[in-house]
């Protein structure tokens, strides 16, 4: 079942595309309302041989200077700057970015990435490119030392002339997790922050693996899509559904087609939309859904009791989702068997709960 969005998830990328910053701004709210979030983070910072200057505010966007304006920089009580935070969803990291930022930080400190779980490796590459292959960088490859760190996180130790500056990179999950643990009471503010950290990792451009290129996944939607139009002419043909007037759904977010439910007495009022939909199939197991439109809210909810707990609200106002799930290990007439039964099973509900009301001109030629 797809998780819910929280209000920031759904209102922030519709209202600014810099939603790192926003995401930034919201962290700096909770780490400068809450000391104990702020004693979480500390605790994140330090190591076993390592600590610095117990973090008491946080700003955002603070430029240096032309080049470097880190997300955040957070102060100790003297005013000195231990830790320089920059907040990562997808943005790649720019030129000699880690070098720069590291070099903003009084005395020892920590360079802090955020980032979502499943860039941890490939972000962590970068860094250490950028540490060991700046042209402008005074250390030299064997000044930078990967230390031994908790899953989800990487570190490393940078010689820096007379103190120590550690690289720290952390998942989005695994700080706001840390924050919460030394805070309850800012539950509900980290947990919007956690939606949209999540709404960004799902819409991720993930590092392409080689199984990925093959051509499996060009073989088989071709299929998918047949056997959508295949489940469809069954329907049609054995006059449980009827498509007139009705066309077929193609974007580059979806292929399907549209039906309406029939029995003896004529087309009922209202459609339904079968389909291969890609955002859907990324967030669930199976790539053909029903999406459902609602026009009788009380024989919907008999519908969804029915039918499956998994048919969801979705973002369309009176449109519901149900997935169709799909046979593996066996040969295509089984699987279309099976889908068309599925979909069969609603059309029958939706006939003996009147969940769809009927068109005038229905009603009329089957004498209901």
């Amino acid at each position: 079942m797809v998780e819910e969005p929280t209000l920031l998830a759904h209102l922030v990328p519709r209202l600014t595309p810099r939603v790192e910053d926003a995401a930034t701004e919201v962290l700096a709210f909770i780490l400068n309302r809450s000391a104990a979030c702020r004693g979480g983070l500390d605790r994140l910072l330090h190591a076993e041989d390592f600590k610095v200057a117990p973090i008491s505010r946080v700003e955002t966007q603070v430029s240096d200077d032309e080049r470097s304006r880190p997300d955040m920089i957070g102060y100790a009580c003297d005013g000195c700057k231990p830790l320089v935070v920059e907040a990562k969803f997808w943005a790649p990291l720019q030129e000699d970015q880690a070098v720069r930022y590291l070099r903003l930080l009084d005395g020892p400190g920590v360079l802090l990435f955020i980032a979502p779980a499943s860039r941890i490796e490939t972000l962590w590459w970068e860094i250490r490119r950028q540490m060991e292959c700046g042209e402008d960088i005074a250390e030299s490859v064997d000044r930078l030392e990967c230390l031994e760190s908790p899953e989800g996180t990487r570190r490393a130790r940078v010689a820096h002339r007379d103190s120590d500056r550690h690289l720290l990179l952390v998942s989005w999950t695994g700080l706001l997790d840390i924050l919460e643990c030394a805070d309850p009471g800012m539950a509900a503010d980290i947990q919007q922050l956690r939606g949209l950290a999540q709404r960004q990792d799902e819409e991720a451009f993930l590092p392409i693996h080689p199984n990925e290129l093959g051509p499996d996944f060009p073989r088989r939607l071709p299929w998918l899509w047949r056997l959508v139009d295949d489940a469809v002419s069954r329907g049609v043909g054995e006059k449980w559904m009827n498509t007139e007037g009705l066309a077929v759904g193609q974007s580059r977010e979806h292929y399907g087609r549209y039906f309406a439910i029939s029995d003896k007495h004529g087309v009922m009022d209202g459609f339904l939309f079968l389909g291969v939909v890609f955002d859907l199939w990324a967030t669930g197991d199976t790539p053909l859904w029903l999406r459902i439109k609602n026009k009788v809210p009380p024989g919907f909810k008999h519908l969804k009791s029915k039918i499956s707990p998994l048919m969801e609200e979705t973002t369309w106002p009176d449109y519901y989702d149900m997935p169709i799930y799909l046979r593996t290990g066996v040969e295509y007439d089984r699987v279309l068997d099976d889908v068309v039964r599925q979909i069969k099973k609603v059309a029958d509900i939706a006939v003996s709960s009147t969940l769809l009301r009927r068109s005038p001109q229905s009603r009329a030629a089957g004498g209901a």
